[in-house]
């Protein structure tokens, strides 16, 4: 008669310790937690092959699986052996792609990261390593596999976008080694060394002098109403690219004319207030009244928000020799050179993390009055220019 039992509880999974020598706390149906030396717990199956051996079948570790996922793979388990067929065998049969390891990451990572950071995630994912390793099985990439991807990136010269590439790729792995799915990480030994590092160069910066040209410009092209207007809302509020591209219309206070912009999409990690002017309400009215979607403010044709690239793509082919993050230095330099607002106000309006912990921990005021009286003044100063061109 077959010796029961006794289901184990979550807290005795939780509390198990490590010993000098390895042990099993097993949970009935052969499915048991292995707790080693090092304070590691694997879950592992031990079963009966048809030819009589007994066998194990390790399915992760703890807690990256919990109890009841064990417990619901050890029951998936049982019944292929109850037709005869050995799990083991199975899944080292069947093909796994890559892409099928990565969602199973994704989605645990999205529970750790904001939703902006998890979208360049998904895109680095389809971009760069989906296409090129898609015909391999996981189990069987290579270090000489991800080279090839990695080589390929910097043969575009995009250096930061193949460190990230290679960052994301080796998170993978080590998820993957976590829930028993594969044993060894191969990017672990590809170095940053084996690539070119490009000379790092600055993005140029439009001098104040050189604004009222530039706006010329812009106005008299055949950008887009959008897109133009998604710049000048950008040059206004001195907000970055993503975060005035991913404005939406929920983050818009008409009534206290402020955006609101949540701490998942700052750098600071927290809720940035942005005073809005006159001039800002009524380009946000103008685009309201076009209905070009309910929840994004700058709308792209074929749905959604329009492309982070969008903008500096409008600057290249106009000619103009800046990018949209260089408008929020153009912004910066007026705003000093006028000296008509304290350094710390415009550095408050940028939303810059202060680098001196101590001097942060003090300062906790965001000056917001005192922004909203140079918003104004830095709004009617543009639009001092664009009122000749409109």
């Amino acid at each position: 008669m077959a010796r029961l039992v006794k289901p184990l509880s979550q807290t005795q999974v939780n509390s198990a310790k490590p010993k000098s020598k390895m042990y099993k706390l097993s949970d009935g149906g052969g499915l048991a937690l292995w707790i080693y030396p090092t304070g590691r717990k694997v879950w592992r199956i031990e079963y009966t092959r048809r030819d009589g051996r007994r066998d194990t079948l390790t399915i992760g570790k703890y807690p990256e699986i919990g109890l009841a996922d064990a417990r619901k793979q050890r029951d998936e388990a049982r019944t292929l052996i109850a037709h005869g067929v050995d799990p083991k065998r199975d899944l080292d049969n069947k093909f796994l792609g890559l892409k099928e390891v990565a969602e199973q990451w994704l989605v645990r990572k999205k529970t750790e990261v904001s939703a902006g950071y998890a979208d360049k995630l998904e895109n680095a994912l389809k971009l760069n390593i989906y296409k090129q390793l898609s015909k391999l099985d996981f189990r069987e990439i290579k270090p000489v596999d991800i080279v090839k991807v990695l080589s390929i990136i910097e043969d575009r010269g995009s250096y930061e976008q193949l460190l990230r590439t290679r960052q994301i790729l080796k998170n993978i792995f080590e998820f993957a080694i976590s829930r028993g799915i594969c044993e060894y990480n191969p990017v672990a030994s590809i170095g940053t060394n084996a690539f070119i590092k490009p000379k790092r160069t600055h993005q140029r910066a439009l001098k104040p002098d050189e604004m009222p040209e530039m706006l010329k410009t812009l106005y008299e092209s055949k950008t887009t109403y959008i897109v133009r207007s998604c710049i000048i809302f950008q040059l206004l509020t001195m907000s970055r690219p993503s975060e005035a591209i991913l404005a939406s219309w929920p983050e818009i206070d008409f009534k206290k004319q402020v955006w609101v912009i949540p701490a998942r999409r700052m750098k600071m990690k927290r809720d940035h207030v942005v005073p809005l002017s006159g001039h800002i309400i009524k380009l946000l009215n103008d685009i309201k009244l076009l209905k070009l979607d309910d929840f994004w403010i700058f709308a792209a044709e074929k749905g959604g928000h329009i492309h982070k690239e969008t903008p500096r793509l409008a600057f290249k082919k106009l000619g103009i020799n800046t990018t949209a993050h260089g408008l929020r230095s153009l912004a910066s330099t007026a705003l000093n050179e006028s000296n008509k607002f304290r350094p710390d106000v415009i550095e408050a309006a940028l939303a810059h993390i202060d680098q001196n912990r101590i001097r942060a921990a003090y300062n906790r005021s965001d000056y917001f009055h005192e922004r909203k009286e140079m918003m104004y003044w830095w709004s009617d100063y543009v639009y001092s220019f664009i009122n000749e061109y409109q």
